[in-house]
Parts: structure tokens; sequence; C-alpha cells
């Protein structure tokens, strides 16, 4: 399988179709054999492909949601946060309401440590995003909520005492634990 989506990916814009259909089944069998970090460099040939060819939008997204997955599951949490970047930019694109959510909350792996380079500032544009589709939602407790509360949480502790953190945490934990 990985020797065909070699060659498929190898053979540009001709096949762009095929390399993207390629390189997915070639990330099917990465995972299979839990070898994340060559499912997500097969997903990210899958991407790239399909951004060439002009692909179906959603489906783009798609494919960046599943290379965060591997990328976490690999253990590269900085190469998930450009994945979601991505993913983010590209589900706005797309027009609907759940697409950029699950983009939002795509970090979701229960991790030891800190999914976002330490060193840098706190990105307020994405907890402004991540707030603003909060904001969006239904007053209930929901799936969507729990992630969006537990993601600005997360996107806001940098090791200082910013009472905000426990707050939002305890927020996610009493709408429920998240799905999955």
């Amino acid at each position: 399988m990985a020797v065909i989506a070699h060659h498929a990916v190898q053979a540009g814009p001709a096949a762009y179709g095929e390399a993207v259909r390629w390189a997915v089944a070639a990330a099917d069998q990465a995972e299979l054999r839990q070898s994340y970090l060559e499912a997500a460099s097969w997903l990210e040939h899958a991407v790239t492909a399909h951004d060439a060819s002009g692909g179906d939008p959603a489906e783009q997204v798609e494919l960046l949601l599943r290379q965060v997955r591997a990328l976490l599951e690999a253990g590269d949490p900085i190469g998930a946060r450009q994945a979601r970047a991505a993913a983010i930019r590209a589900a706005d694109r797309v027009g609907e309401r759940e697409l950029p959510v699950r983009a939002l909350t795509a970090l979701d792996a229960p991790v030891l440590c800190l999914l976002r380079d330490p060193y840098r500032e706190v990105d307020l544009r994405l907890v402004h995003r991540i707030e603003t589709a909060l904001r969006a939602l239904p007053p209930i407790d929901s799936p969507e909520r729990v992630l969006l509360l537990a993601g600005v949480a997360q996107e806001l502790y940098d090791g200082t005492a910013d009472p905000r953190c426990d707050t939002l945490s305890r927020r996610s934990r009493r709408h429920g634990p998240p799905p999955g």
C-alpha cells in the first residue's frame, strides 16, 4: 500500500485524486500498526494533494483533523497545533457551525504536558475564537460545551496562577466527561 501511495504522491498534478486516496489508505494501515508518526506523514501528503486539487473544503477539514489525532498519538503536540490551525482555517471556509467547533476542540487528548509551546504567549485570538464558539452554543450541557470549556482552559494555562484555568476546568467537569 505504501509503495502505491508513494508513487501516486510523486506523480504530481495528474494524480492528485489518486494520491489522496492511496495516502489515506497508507495512513489507515500505519494507524492499525500504531505507527502514528507515519500515519501523520501520509495524512500530510493527502492534505497537500487534496489542497492542490481544489477538493471539497469539508473533506480537507476531515483530513486535517485526522492528522491532528495522528500527531497527538505520535506525541507531537506542536505539530498537532499547527495542523489544528490549518483545520480551523479550512473549517472557516466551509461555512457550517459544526466543523469550526470540531477543529477548535481537536486537541482533546489526555496529556500530562502543555499542548502548546510554553515559551510563547497565550494565543488570545484563539481563546477569543473558542469563547465565541461557546457563546454561540445553546446554554445546555453538551459534549461540544465540555470540549470548548476544556479547550479554553488549556489555552489559558501557562504555569501562572491564572484563576480562570481552574474555574473553566471545574465548569467543564461539571458538564460531564468529554465524548469518546
